[in-house]
């Protein structure tokens, strides 16, 4: 949750510099900080760092042109970038040698779990299979409180694969995320270039996160916080594109009826998700709530 966090506010920040030149280079500072920490708490995190390349690289291209009228820019821009991620970067390495004699191994080898997360690496077969689970798979629905279970169940795979605690793949329990399938459609509808970039890299980079959590570890409904935001927020973004573009008033009062639905559905998922969790936690460690709460649902037992 650290790790989110300092994600999603290191890309404010970022996003807060692009808005004007005042305080420009010390919100690109705060950006490049809060990202830098985000891979104290989750080493994958780091790759959500690569959203913010194709607006510094413009911005580098620019101070670079300007170089002779304004040296200074280009100077802060190294700076705000360079000093968080050095700095960040130079003692998480020695923290990382000091306790697992390896500045580059953030305690893989050293898990005590039921899968050797330290050989599970570079395995591309897994890929497909991985995919299906992540982001396709189906839930399992029940008639008795929460009325979902957890679905460790995976397609005809001869292999191993570690699945754990998976209610379901991202696209189902989220379906605002099928919408990036219609990015095509939205580079095509869209004017704005920068608006275009952020949707294109939310897509890439959340689909680079997930080959590699899959490759690397397996399915965890945990893993899915590294990129699951990605994929929503382009969806949203594609959304609001589409729309936009649609001259039809009675289309767009489809489009509106289906979004409507579509967030009332992710609304109450959430919320079974919450309940049921990795291992029925709530249940587990706080029965009265649990219970209190089942028998206001389900009124009639």
């Amino acid at each position: 949750m650290c790790g989110l966090y300092f994600v999603l506010q290191g890309i404010y920040f970022i996003l807060k510099s692009a808005e004007s030149d005042n305080r420009k280079y010390f919100n690109i500072f705060l950006g490049s900080l809060f990202l830098a920490l985000s891979v104290a708490c989750r080493p994958t995190d780091l790759l959500a760092s690569l959203l913010i390349v194709p607006y510094l690289t413009k911005l580098l291209i620019e101070n670079i042109k300007e170089f002779k009228q304004n040296k200074t820019k280009l100077f802060k821009l190294i700076f705000a970038v360079g000093l968080p991620y050095i700095t960040v970067g130079i003692l998480l390495m020695y923290y990382n040698y000091i306790r697992f004699e390896n500045p580059f191994d953030f305690g893989a080898k050293y898990q005590l779990t039921i899968t050797n997360l330290y050989n599970l690496k570079g395995r591309f077969y897994v890929i497909p299979v991985g995919l299906i689970t992540n982001l396709f798979g189906i839930p399992n629905f029940t008639l008795d409180f929460p009325f979902m279970v957890n679905n460790g169940n995976i397609p005809v795979f001869y292999g191993y694969y570690y699945v754990e605690a998976m209610l379901g793949g991202l696209f189902i329990l989220a379906p605002i995320c099928f919408l990036t399938f219609f990015i095509g459609k939205a580079n095509k509808k869209c004017e704005k270039k920068e608006l275009k970039i952020i949707i294109n890299s939310l897509i890439i980079v959340g689909l680079i996160i997930t080959i590699i959590s899959i490759m690397m570890a397996g399915s965890n409904e945990r893993y899915l916080i590294d990129y699951a935001w990605m994929f929503i927020l382009a969806g949203i973004l594609i959304f609001c594109i589409i729309y936009n573009s649609l001259k039809s008033e009675e289309a767009k009062k489809i489009l509106q009826y289906i979004f409507t639905v579509t967030a009332i559905y992710m609304f109450f998922i959430s919320i079974i998700t919450g309940i049921v969790s990795e291992k029925s936690y709530l249940k587990e460690h706080s029965p009265d709530t649990y219970y209190k709460t089942k028998y206001t649902v389900c009124f009639w037992e």
